[in-house]
């Protein structure tokens, strides 16, 4: 029945009684599939499921297990009931690698909430058995799948019409190509509001108020850094593409703005003035995705806590074997854009960060990949000299 099982773990085996005891619990029933799957095959491994709803890719990685694991139902049920925005008849029965798919058993529909944008659950299905009737049909290869709600509105059907920008005058291309990091600029200059405050007041507290005017002068000089550094990648940018023919784009009346960030969809390319200016050709990738956090749990959640304010990186290798951060996206939404975008732009794209994918990428592209091994070798190699050369120096 579970086509989608890769592996079994006996470790996380757990009995029918455990199952009753979490229902009597929760003061719910399990959906006769879900009882099932806990009772022979808790803490499985899955295949990777991909499938697509209204245009938008999902994934599956796993299967939430009771009991046992760093993050079983148990535990997320507890976290959950921290927050307002997932009700209590939410149960969690499968995630990605950061969001959640809950079974809500009210409607007995499954949802998809995403953790950076929870107030708007995405319905996927009617009931967990047909959940599982698209993992075991998507679990040979990626599935468009339509919810048995034909009558139901595409949500993000008019999310294109909305970015576009129908006035081109609103879009002004020198403003567009010109760096603004307003973030940088801004703690630059309270920096040194307060390093100023802090030499004034050296005569009633010398030692304290230099030790300050002293740490607030490093982290000065560390954001003017940044701001040197930002600057020459903006002209770097600049340089590389002809930028009379992407100010004409960004006149053109197809050009699209993501709307509360600084990211805009020409004819041929994508360009990002967040940080620092960016301008990607969509002809040039051959792959894109989401970068996700990594490292320990305290480092994914540092990591997720920036991105939630900062951006979430979108990030591509090209055809050149180059790695470039393409924009910083803010939703899933933001996302779906790009992503349909450079589909429409270029075919041969591969997009998401599938496990398909990563292996066909690294197929493809194993010339890039003995290149960078090679440019490695020379780097070490040149390091090596380099130190003997020192303690060559050192003992005679």
């Amino acid at each position: 029945m579970f086509k989608f099982i890769k592996a079994e773990n006996e470790e996380f085996n757990i009995t029918e009684e455990y199952v009753r005891n979490i229902e009597n619990k929760l003061n719910i029933k399990f959906p006769k599939s879900l009882r099932e799957f806990y009772i022979e095959h808790n803490g499985a491994e899955i295949k990777e499921c991909k499938f697509l709803l209204h245009n938008m890719e999902f994934l599956v990685c796993s299967i939430c297990n009771l009991k046992y694991g760093s993050l079983p139902v148990e535990k997320i049920l507890e976290y959950d009931s921290k927050n307002e925005y997932i009700p209590n008849e939410c149960y969690p029965i499968a995630e990605d690698d950061i969001n959640i798919y809950y079974w809500n058993t009210k409607d007995d529909k499954v949802y998809y909430y995403m953790h950076d944008d929870i107030e708007h659950p995405i319905e996927i299905c009617k009931s967990v058995k047909k959940f599982f009737e698209i993992l075991n049909n998507c679990s040979e290869g990626t599935v468009e799948i339509k919810n048995s709600d034909e009558n139901r509105p595409n949500p993000y059907a008019s999310l294109t019409d909305n970015a576009r920008i129908e006035n081109k005058e609103n879009i002004n291309p020198e403003e567009v190509l010109k760096y603004k990091n307003k973030f940088i600029k801004f703690s630059i200059l309270i920096l040194l509001i307060l390093i100023a405050i802090c030499i004034l007041l050296i005569k009633i507290s010398d030692s304290l108020s230099l030790i300050l005017a002293c740490m607030l002068g490093i982290w000065a000089i560390i954001f003017g850094i940044i701001d040197i550094i930002n600057r020459i990648k903006t002209k770097k940018a600049l340089s590389k593409y002809d930028i009379n023919e992407i100010k004409k784009e960004l006149l053109g009346k197809n050009v699209k703005k993501l709307k509360g960030i600084e990211i805009y969809l020409t004819k041929n390319y994508i360009i990002s003035n967040s940080k620092y200016l960016k301008i990607t050709r969509y002809d040039e990738i051959d792959w894109i995705y989401l970068s996700k956090a990594g490292g320990t749990v305290s480092q994914q959640a540092i990591i997720n806590t920036a991105y939630k304010y900062g951006g979430k990186p979108l990030v591509a290798y090209l055809k050149n074997g180059k790695f470039v951060n393409v924009a910083l996206v803010k939703n899933t939404e933001h996302i779906n854009v790009i992503f349909s975008e450079v589909n429409q732009k270029n075919k041969n794209a591969l997009i998401g960060n599938s496990e398909e994918n990563i292996k066909k990428y690294f197929n493809i592209n194993k010339k890039y990949n003995n290149k960078l091994n090679l440019d490695k070798i020379i780097a070490y190699s040149i390091i090596i000299l380099i130190i003997i050369a020192l303690i060559y120096n050192l003992f005679n």
